[in-house]
């Protein structure tokens, strides 16, 4: 089973917070990056240059210049406009399979262009492939669509670094493609781009107490609470960091030896490979009537990914009842398994599954 490190790339028009940070430990590439030179609100086909291996990762050399336009064109800087002078923007597309697509963010490392001029310090993002019919001819005119880049009246040539704007990827559907993938244009005006990149976390399958229904929690309880996590063709359990494994506060138990207390195993029958981890209750910081947790973790190349599953809070006779077998709530669960015959179990290498009748 692999890992595919792809994801999609997306824009909303609209992006109220943005930063210049530096590069996170793991990002994706676009899976295509297009060029438009000669293309204006006037009908004009554009002509189309790729240009993904020249922004697919910080190499030192600024696009436009990577490439050699078609024409009479200038090189240096994406200047977006009716001008058939200067190269206009990068249509994107990235690939967000198995990703929280509420919760991307679109970065690019930046250097201004050698007009000396503040008032072209621009940019606009956007859902969907580029669209000539419907570019602006003026930054500065376009209310409502144009945001000027944080550090106005930066000198010509200056280097800005990534530049970060987070975006929900559902908030319009022209964002997704035919083939599931998410495309975006990035418009830019007297600015130079060595590399693009999306970051964003993956959505995890989380089962806490796998094979019930009920999956009861007492804060105050001494025992351990199993939580399964599910591999797919997005998610590799097996490279899972787990002392990144954080549920509601809690870190993932340890045993004595200092291992921690993990089983590898395909769990619900999918011939992927899951992941069953226990964590100490009494660790838990969820509210006492929480009805949700989530487990956030990282893989070992810096990848997020989190998950959540429902809990019903009990007090601890209820708790004890469970974990007894006993009828709670109409529900009985038959071969739930008390700590000390869970623990005896990992000790062999098996993994605990809890099933359930009707009372």
């Amino acid at each position: 089973m692999k890992h595919r490190t792809r994801l999609v790339l997306v824009v909303v028009s609209c992006l109220s917070v943005l930063s210049f940070v530096a590069s996170p430990i793991f990002a994706l590439a676009p899976v295509s990056a297009t060029a438009f030179q000669d293309a204006d609100a006037f009908g004009n086909e554009p002509t189309a240059i790729d240009v993904l291996a020249g922004v697919s990762a910080v190499d030192g050399i600024w696009s436009p210049s990577d490439v050699v336009p078609v024409g009479p064109v200038e090189a240096d800087f994406y200047a977006t406009g009716v001008s058939d002078y200067w190269l206009d923007a990068l249509s994107l597309e990235f690939d967000t399979g198995g990703y929280d697509l509420t919760n991307l963010t679109f970065r690019a490392y930046l250097q201004k262009g050698n007009y000396n001029d503040n008032r072209w310090e621009h940019y606009q993002l956007y859902p969907g492939a580029f669209n000539p019919t419907s570019e602006d001819p003026d930054p500065s005119t376009s209310l409502g669509h144009i945001d000027h880049f944080p550090g106005g009246n930066l000198p010509p040539n200056e280097l800005v670094g990534w530049l970060e704007i987070p975006f929900d990827a559902t908030s319009d559907p022209s964002y997704q493609l035919p083939n599931g993938n998410t495309a975006m244009t990035f418009r830019m005006w007297n600015w130079r781009v060595d590399a693009v990149e999306l970051t964003g976390t993956l959505m995890a399958g989380v089962d806490i107490r796998p094979g019930s229904n009920i999956n009861p929690v007492n804060l105050k309880s001494n025992g351990v609470l199993p939580v399964a996590i599910y591999g797919s063709d997005y998610l590799d359990v097996s490279q899972i960091d787990l002392l990144s494994l954080d549920l509601d506060g809690a870190g993932a138990d340890v045993k004595g030896n200092s291992d921690y207390s993990a089983v590898f195993k395909d769990i619900n029958g999918d011939s992927i490979l899951d992941l069953l981890v226990f964590f100490e209750m009494e660790d838990l910081v969820a509210e006492a009537d929480a009805t949700e947790l989530t487990l956030f973790g990282m893989l070992e190349d810096g990848t997020e990914f989190r998950g959540s599953d429902s809990i019903k809070m009990v007090p601890p006779l209820e708790l004890l009842m469970f974990e007894a077998g006993l009828d709670i709530n109409g529900l009985v669960e038959i071969s739930s398994i008390p700590e000390p015959a869970t623990m005896a179990l990992l000790a062999l290498g098996g993994v605990v599954l809890i099933r359930r009748r009707r009372g």
